[in-house]
């Protein structure tokens, strides 16, 4: 009963991850490489040597060592709704590959290679707004070693290369596109499990973000002042700074916790004043993001052969960015002060649900409202107006789970998302859509 009641949690913790990465997501959250331009440089042979004569001889050095791989591969077909317009048929794909390694006790090696493909049109979050995009393609490649001190505290070494590419337009190929962009970080954890708070987690994780085409293929870009104020303008490097705690209020109640604070600053773009001009100083962006949720198991219903399992979830979040860099619209000799600044709340109930002890089906609704500080809204021509600018955004997420035979099982997912804003000028950011989207396929889990 523990193990299915821990399967219905992780139910509802991808779902939420789905519903986040689905539409509009920031591009931190995901930064993928392939493996192939990793392998060219010499550094990765030289370091691929030495971690594999390492291995070995950790291999021969534990006398408990376990290897336990794990690999989920997941292939689904559908269709896609933008405005109204259907797409032909359509394709995305998900793999992983975690060939967990346990030398002792305390040591534990888990390198870990995932990837996505996705054909569809939705709106992601590139450079302080929505932007549509056509194809993606990630990929990440990481490592994260766990040293066990005792019962209670554990550390986790971690470091990631991840690349994506985006498809924008018509005319661009995968691979060759505007925004493509690698990420490559590494990071330290440190986890203390008890029985009030189940776990507490404190991490720490510099990263450095690329766009890796931007700087030759932005000629004639539709942007303020200061995106134009170098070549690698959009690159920037991070120091992020996680807390998170999970504590079980009773049996069947669970609350969790966690703020984010993340420092940036940008590598070549400086801040632009209010006659258009450059500063010595680079931008600085402040990113904070603070959530909490609570997952609660419902009584099971049974009733003849039939049986219901159910848990039930309710997600909050706030969202904060500060920026020191302010917007020049050239075009129209118009300054706009502290343009990237926002606040943004969300709320995202969900439940999870097995029926028949096989199905498993899991459901949530997320509403996000975005207010910008001193964002003003313009009109179709690009006018400017008074009010400052919102967006709201509904968000309805479905999935069936059913499992078949040899670790196969047949999956249908399916998102519906509707964007509202009083901005009226799209011509260079999307605020107004509405799309849906729904996959049937296979799965495969080892």
């Amino acid at each position: 009963m523990n193990s299915l009641k821990e399967k219905l949690f992780l139910q509802l913790n991808k779902q939420t991850l789905r519903l986040k990465n689905a539409f509009g997501s920031c591009l931190e959250d995901h930064f993928y490489c392939t493996r192939k331009a990793f392998f060219k440089t010499e550094l990765f042979r030289v370091n691929g040597a030495l971690f594999l004569f390492y291995f070995l001889f950790l291999t021969f050095t534990y006398a408990d060592f376990k290897w336990t791989p794990v690999a989920k591969v997941s292939l689904l077909g559908g269709q896609i709704f933008f405005e109204g317009q259907n797409t032909s048929f359509t394709g995305n794909g998900d793999w992983l590959l975690a060939p967990g390694m346990k030398f002792s006790e305390k040591i534990t090696l888990i390198p870990t290679i995932s990837g996505k493909y996705r054909r569809m049109r939705e709106v992601q979050e590139l450079i302080g707004g929505g932007f549509l995009t056509r194809q993606t393609f990630e990929n990440t490649l990481s490592l994260k070693g766990i040293y066990k001190f005792n019962d209670q505290w554990k550390s986790k070494l971690k470091g990631t290369f991840k690349n994506q590419f985006l498809v924008e337009s018509a005319d661009e190929e995968l691979g060759k596109g505007l925004y493509d962009n690698q990420k490559i970080g590494f990071g330290f954890e440190l986890e203390r499990n008890g029985t009030l708070f189940k776990s507490v987690r404190l991490s720490f994780d510099p990263y450095q973000l690329q766009f890796i085409r931007y700087k030759t293929l932005s000629s004639g870009s539709q942007f303020g002042s200061e995106i134009k104020s170098g070549e690698n303008t959009l690159d920037f490097n991070a120091y992020d700074t996680t807390l998170a705690a999970e504590v079980p209020i009773m049996a069947k109640l669970t609350l969790t916790g966690s703020t984010l604070f993340s420092y940036r600053i940008y590598s070549d773009q400086k801040t632009v004043t209010s006659a258009g001009l450059y500063t010595d100083s680079l931008r600085k962006d402040i990113y904070s993001l603070s959530s909490v949720g609570a997952s609660y198991s419902l009584p099971n219903f049974e009733y003849n052969d039939f049986e219901l399992q159910t848990v039930a979830g309710l997600d909050l979040s706030y969202t904060l960015q500060d920026s020191d860099q302010h917007n020049y619209d050239a075009a129209r000799t118009k300054f706009n002060e502290n343009y990237y600044d926002y606040g943004e709340y969300g709320i995202t109930p969900k439940i999870a649900s097995r029926l028949f002890e096989k199905l498993d089906v899991v459901l949530s609704y997320g509403y996000t409202r975005r207010s910008y500080v001193n964002r003003v809204i313009q009109s179709s021509d690009g006018t400017y107006k008074t009010n400052l600018l919102y967006t709201n955004y509904h968000t309805f997420n479905y999935s069936f789970k059913y499992p078949l035979l040899y670790g196969l099982s047949a999956n249908a997912q399916g998102v519906y998302r509707k964007a509202t804003s009083n901005m009226e000028f799209e011509k260079t950011y999307r605020y107004t859509y509405n799309t849906q989207h729904y996959y049937l396929g296979l799965s495969w889990e080892y």
